[in-house]
């Protein structure tokens, strides 16, 4: 779905539930931002939001997601 790819994690493997978490939180965090009126909305965002969460900075990684994955900078000219 969506170009996703699926990998388990091993049960009670802290290190990747913790990543996975995180990951959620900040999608969820986002969705609360652009979406105001109703639950419905989400899907008309998740294509901003993916792209919201994939050009964002990492300050442990010092890449952004697309980058680490597609290994091309996205420059946003704001």
């Amino acid at each position: 779905l969506l170009g996703t790819e699926h990998h388990p994690t091993v049960p009670y493997h802290h290190e990747a539930s913790g990543q996975v978490e995180r990951l959620v939180k900040v999608v969820i965090d986002t969705f609360a931002a652009c979406v105001v009126n109703t639950k419905e909305e989400w899907a008309d965002h998740l294509q901003l939001v993916a792209f919201l969460y994939n050009t964002s900075f990492n300050e442990a990684t010092l890449r952004t997601p697309f980058l680490s994955t597609a290994e091309i900078q996205i420059l946003l000219a704001i």
